[in-house]
């Protein structure tokens, strides 16, 4: 009811994981999680050398289920033939504790829409929340994920901050 995308998580190793073993993560999300909006590939390579790879497993997400949301972390910039050659949906190209201050997107990603990016950022504290929430928007850099957990994983509860986030966002 609030169209909040729910997706499952599956380890690539970079491009390193067993095909067939990557697809049953994937089954079993879209059986065991029937109405889950789509996938996040994480541990994405960055190199053109993986690209058949990722460009196999984005296109049987979508055959499987046309409407998922298919999302990578390479976590850095990605060679740009990922934008123009696969079915991903979106990229996580900024994977960073604290800020984004140190983020600028290279030219090279210049044509490739702002709704196709996004940053993640951990251990970020309450007081930052406002630069990096505003820093995205003034950059028009796309999506976002940012929370004060901390790694080894800061992915694994929402931030405490959450319900001000909410606010911040509605205002």
């Amino acid at each position: 009811a609030a169209e909040v995308k729910v997706v499952g998580y599956v380890s690539t190793r970079y491009g390193k994981r067993d095909l067939a073993e990557v697809n049953r993560d994937i089954n079993h999300w879209l059986t065991w999680y029937p109405e889950i909006s789509g996938i996040f590939l994480d541990e994405q390579a960055s190199e053109v050398e993986q690209l058949g790879y990722y460009r196999q497993l984005a296109t049987s997400i979508h055959r499987r289920r046309k409407e998922s949301l298919v999302i990578a972390n390479p976590g850095v910039f990605c060679d740009q033939k990922y934008f123009a050659e696969t079915d991903i949906d979106i990229f996580c190209v900024y994977e960073k504790g604290k800020s984004l201050e140190s983020l600028v997107l290279p030219d090279r990603l210049g044509l490739v829409p702002s709704g196709r990016l996004a940053g993640l950022v951990h251990a970020a504290p309450k007081d930052q929340l406002a630069g990096n929430l505003e820093s995205v928007a003034a950059r028009q850099e796309g999506r976002l994920y940012v929370t004060d957990d901390r790694l080894p994983n800061p992915w694994d509860q929402l931030p405490s901050y959450w319900n001000d986030l909410v606010k911040f966002l509605a205002a």
